[in-house]
């Protein structure tokens, strides 16, 4: 994980707690230049890339996906070379076959293996995704910290076909090391994960893993305001020594009273595996009844499993703590996002 700082001087953004940065990647020189030399292509090989025209290498830098390949792409480009091999895979039935074929593949891992025979640049180019850019949820508070915005990243870092690979936006910016490095962002507002504005009024924060980074910046911003509502975290990751995110800020925002309470979940430092729904559930008449009490809820990080099991989680503490049906829980539920003390920020 990397805790990344980026100035904001002269910029004229101005975000909120809850707000996201959008980052516009570039592909890593290197990585372009390995791929043309594959290729073979002129690199000055005009390409026409969002109504403009510029070289096949800046193309391949700045405009086009050239990490992991997808379906489409192996689909299109065995048509246009030819290749049997990948014909084959596309075929009915040998789903599996692609699925391991695709698992780690890169772009120039592909071409490797199967040169561009009969394919210009201009046609290759035509079979790529673009480059997308990626939102980070913003860990910090303008108001605690007025010319700087803070990301917290996970490095995508693995192995594939021996090779160390790196993702695309997240190896961009641990490229940012030195002092007077930039990065293209833009400010992603999110108007339906705020604050309340009753700055007396609790708040339960649940953000496992880099889902805790918005949660960093509602704290530094609760307590710049001065705000006097109760503040309530459950943070959950793989291990207590090496992903404890943000560990030394929160303990001492506990030992300020900024952070009431605190409770923590790591998966792989006991024998059965431990979530966040677990510490919520353990703590369930305490958390019904902070819900009682008017707290506002928020929820941040993966849409996948753990917001359903957070939210089924709610369900059940709702229908215990609260002795409700499981249809009167749900209701409960729906009145809380229409309240807007219950919001989401999933991905």
């Amino acid at each position: 994980m990397r805790h990344i700082e980026l100035s904001l001087e002269g910029s004229n953004i101005h975000y909120e707690p809850g707000d996201a940065l959008g980052i516009a990647p570039s592909n890593r020189a290197t990585d372009v230049t390995a791929l043309l030399e594959v290729l073979r292509f002129d690199p000055e090989t005009p390409i026409a890339a969002d109504s403009q025209t510029i070289s096949l290498r800046q193309a391949l830098l700045e405009h086009y996906d050239i990490g992991l390949v997808t379906r489409t792409f192996v689909d299109r480009y065995a048509a246009a070379v030819s290749a049997d091999s990948l014909s084959t895979l596309m075929q009915a039935g040998n789903q599996e076959s692609l699925q391991r074929y695709l698992h780690g593949r890169h772009l120039i891992d592909v071409v490797r293996e199967h040169p561009p025979t009969g394919l210009n640049a201009v046609t290759f180019t035509q079979m790529l995704r673009h480059l997308t850019p990626r939102l980070y949820s913003i860990a910090s508070s303008q108001r605690a910290s007025p010319d700087e915005v803070h990301l917290t990243v996970s490095l995508v870092e693995y192995r594939s076909l021996d090779l160390q690979r790196r993702g695309v936006v997240s190896g961009y910016l641990g490229d940012l090391t030195s002092e007077d490095a930039t990065a293209p962002v833009y400010l992603h507002r999110n108007p339906n994960f705020r604050l309340p504005a009753e700055r007396e009024r609790p708040v339960i924060m649940i953000g496992p893993g880099t889902g805790v980074a918005p949660f960093r910046g509602f704290i530094a911003d609760r307590e710049a305001g001065g705000a006097r509502g109760r503040n309530w975290l459950f943070f959950g990751d793989r291990s207590f020594s090496a992903d404890f995110l943000y560990q030394a800020e929160w303990l001492e925002w506990r030992k300020r009273g900024v952070l009431h309470r605190i409770d923590v979940a790591f998966s792989r430092d006991s024998q059965q595996k431990i979530y966040v729904q677990h510490r919520m559930r353990e703590h369930g008449r305490e958390l019904f009844k902070w819900l009682e009490d008017g707290a506002s809820l928020y929820v941040c990080g993966d849409a996948q499993r753990m917001a359903p099991d957070v939210h089924q989680a709610l369900l059940a503490i709702i229908g215990e703590h609260g002795n409700q049906t499981p249809e009167q829980a749900a209701e409960y539920l729906v009145q809380l996002q229409r309240e807007r003390r219950y919001q989401r920020d999933v991905y």
